[in-house]
Formats: structure tokens, C-alpha cells, sequence
């Protein structure tokens, strides 16, 4: 990920790259197979890419403007942010 600082944090905002996540999902209960969530961004491009890819292999796709996360149980969306190890680089 490439992030831009955000002022007085050790924190950056993600501005372009690509971050996948690989969870199980169920049916009834019981275990049903995995889904693989991509999100990328090349530098330049407007929206995030984000493809869904079940465990049949059958994909979706659709486009965000910025990365939001749920907080599940609350009424508030936080963005996403992570430590910058190399803000000068």
C-alpha cells in the first residue's frame, strides 16, 4: 500500500496498491467454502477496484470511490489507515 500522511499522525490515508483478504464463509452453519476480497489501485486512477472471488472461482466486481470499514454493533464508518514505515521514501 502507498498511503498519504496524515497531518500530525504516524498514520497514512491509502491512496493506491492492493490488500486481499481470504475468510470462510458458511451456509447453515456450516463451513461452505472461502471468499477472497482484492481491493487495488493503481497511482492516478480515481476509484478502487474491489473483485470478490468465491471458492468456485466465479468473481464479481465493482468499483469504490475511497475504502470505508464497518463497525459492525456501531453507527459510525471509519476509514481505514496504517503505520507509515517510510514517509520519506
Amino acid at each position: 500500500m502507498i498511503g498519504e500522511l496524515i497531518a500530525e499522525a504516524s498514520l497514512c490515508k491509502p491512496v493506491s496498491g492492493t490488500i486481499s483478504r481470504t475468510h470462510g464463509t458458511n451456509r447453515n452453519g456450516f463451513p461452505f467454502g472461502a471468499t477472497t476480497t482484492t481491493v487495488s489501485k493503481e497511482v492516478g486512477n480515481q476509484y478502487w477496484k474491489v473483485v470478490f472471488t468465491d471458492s468456485d472461482g466465479e468473481t464479481h466486481e465493482s468499483f469504490a470511490r475511497e475504502l470505508v470499514l464497518e463497525n459492525y454493533g456501531a453507527d459510525d464508518k471509519i476509514l481505514p489507515t496504517f503505520k507509515c514505515d517510510y514517509v520519506d521514501f
